[in-house]
């Protein structure tokens, strides 16, 4: 086992050579006669974990010299031997040299072996505490590096998620002014043809006499097509763009719905209520709550085989919130991720382009169903 080493300092040759032969057997002993060469060996030395050194010398005080030691390496432990006790030399031994221990001339070879031993256990947890610490500095550099990379990824994804929100609305006022084109282009379109058929026929009929039975329940036939025809472009023209939406609102715009469905659809019955104070909504609110309201009422007629429905809107501080509820067979959220990709049973494209549209004015989207337990959907958005 290897040696602690142990630099000894003194004037008196006497003192060096008895501290060789007391404790060399234990330390790997260095010795030095004056200050200047204890620094010089202290300096060219490696792994001295103690130095003593006499109090009184003449270059200077052992005090002095064991704080040059600390300004060097505080590792080591620092011991003074002096033959002259005061409380003054043991405050500044304290505050300038950083000692470890005094101990009185002539000293106690037993004493001494044992405040040595204790001084490199000391040295020795010093050592490794040191280690310890520069691992640690390692270790939190490398913890500020993985932090600072992750934060610069984190911001890269913010502004990557910005950049897809900006673009998602983008895409949805996009979808909207084009629904909105095509309702009107089909509005004026419909709105002139029809009734110019409807002219056109009733000038055929007046041409035809009143005996002409025949040619009578064929008119009749063509005048129940073209109003087939008209409520069906009234319809879709209203699934694009429902011109109530745009000129009374959104209660107004799911009320005029509601009653289409249930004219369409006798065996659904829809009850719906406003609830607080209504205020005015912002246009694109206006529209993707009305889209949620929309989907959620065409997955309860192909999907859910429901007979109820409840649709409620309430008006609060900070917020508008819309709720549809079924009674209907319900659905597992969990499973519903393959309709997504096209294999499950179609409601899942639906349900993540409500979700898109909701986020796009930065609301919340809630969906809760089971298995023969409904569905409820609920949009709030920030008003």
């Amino acid at each position: 086992m290897e040696k602690a080493r142990c630099l000894y300092v003194d004037d008196e040759d006497v003192n060096l050579i008895t501290f060789r032969a007391a404790f060399g057997r234990e330390f790997d002993i260095l010795t030095a006669s004056c200050m200047d060469e204890a620094l010089d060996i202290f300096q060219k030395e490696q792994g001295i974990g103690v130095v003593v050194a006499d109090q009184r010398m003449p270059e200077g005080t052992g005090v002095e010299l064991l704080e040059r030691i600390f300004e060097l390496d505080p590792d080591p432990a620092r011991i003074i031997l002096t033959a002259f006790l005061n409380e003054t030399d043991i405050i500044d031994a304290v505050n300038r040299g950083r000692v470890y221990n005094y101990i009185l001339k002539p000293w106690n070879e037993k004493e001494l072996r044992i405040m040595l031993m204790r001084a490199v256990e000391m040295y020795a947890l010093n050592s490794e505490n040191r280690c310890l610490m520069r691992e640690l500095a390692k270790h939190n550099a490398n913890l500020q590096a993985v932090n600072a990379r992750l934060i610069t990824d984190m911001m890269r994804r913010e502004k990557a998620e910005e950049k897809i929100g900006i673009l998602s609305k983008r895409v949805v006022k996009l979808v909207e002014d084009e629904r909105a084109r095509v309702a009107q282009d089909m509005h004026d379109e419909f709105g002139q043809i029809l009734p110019a058929i409807r002219y056109s026929l009733e000038a055929l009929k007046s041409g035809i006499g009143e005996g002409d039975r025949e040619h009578g329940v064929l008119f009749e036939d063509i005048d129940v097509l073209i109003d087939r025809l008209g409520e069906s472009a009234r319809r879709i023209i209203s699934e694009l763009r429902p011109e109530t939406l745009d000129f009374q609102g959104l209660a107004p715009a799911i009320k005029a719905s509601i009653q289409g469905v249930m004219a369409r659809h006798k065996d659904i019955l829809v009850d719906f209520n406003v609830a607080g104070m209504m205020k005015e909504l912002q246009p694109n609110v206006q529209i993707i709550l009305y889209r949620v309201f929309q989907e959620c009422m065409n997955n309860i007629v192909k999907h859910s085989n429901a007979g109820n429905v409840t649709v409620l809107m309430t008006f609060c501080q900070p917020s508008v919130i819309l709720v549809v509820k079924d009674d209907g067979k319900g659905f597992d959220p969990a499973k519903d991720r393959l309709a997504q990709s096209g294999n499950g049973n179609g409601m899942g494209i639906g349900l993540m382009i409500m979700q898109e549209r909701v986020a796009s004015v930065d609301g919340t989207l809630t969906i809760r169903s089971a298995d023969g337990k409904g569905t409820m959907v609920k949009a709030e958005v920030t008003v």
